[in-house]
């Protein structure tokens, strides 16, 4: 299932509970794996890779856990 979300505002609440498994390098798209094993790609903005991470904060890194509606990114 593909479906896509327009923010308001700078921040991105996790979908789901569960556990960063890829942040893309210039971390406009990040990969969340719930307990079932779905992977969930979040990918923020349109022509966001092109910025090279300036302007994009992460909060979580590879291996750490996100809670279902709470803040941990801003764009």
């Amino acid at each position: 299932m593909v479906f896509a979300i327009e923010i308001e505002g700078d921040e991105i609440i996790a979908p789901t509970d569960g556990t960063v498994v890829n942040v893309y390098t210039t971390e406009h798209a990040f990969i969340i794996q719930d307990k079932f094993g779905h992977n969930i790609l979040i990918h923020v903005g349109l022509g966001t890779s092109g910025l090279n991470g300036e302007g994009i904060k992460l909060f979580k890194k590879i291996g750490d856990t996100v809670k279902k509606a709470k803040n941990w990114y801003i764009r």
